[in-house]
């Protein structure tokens, strides 16, 4: 069985600032991920994996799992046809199948971002 559940999260600016830098690292990762994808008419996301997991997690601040992530989104975007360079210019965030835990307190939710928030 599959739950999926909607929250709104309530970010301080603090938080949403390391929020959004996070989004934006994301998508330039996508994008350079898109770019060697193409380059090596590589899409799969096993092959797009072994391809660029270790380079990315060397050149950017992204946590290992944004990175599955985010090479999981190119490949997927290459379904639709590989005929033609995907970009992410978006703002749009990562899905992610973890299961996140809240904390002793119910209201309260970890989100992994790119930058310290205290």
């Amino acid at each position: 069985m599959k739950l999926t559940t909607l929250v709104k999260l309530q970010p301080s600016p603090e938080e949403h600032a390391a929020l959004v830098q996070t989004l934006r690292m994301c998508n330039a990762t996508c994008d350079r991920i898109s770019r060697i994808a193409f380059e090596h008419k590589t899409f799969r996301k096993f092959d797009l994996h072994h391809l660029t997991y270790h380079n990315m997690r060397a050149e950017t601040e992204l946590a290992a799992g944004h990175v599955v992530c985010a090479i999981a989104k190119v490949a997927n975007a290459y379904k639709a046809g590989a005929e033609v360079l995907r970009t992410f210019d978006r703002p749009a965030g990562l899905s992610s199948t973890r299961t996140p835990s809240p904390g002793k307190s119910r209201s309260r939710l970890s989100v992994s971002t790119v930058c310290a928030v205290a």
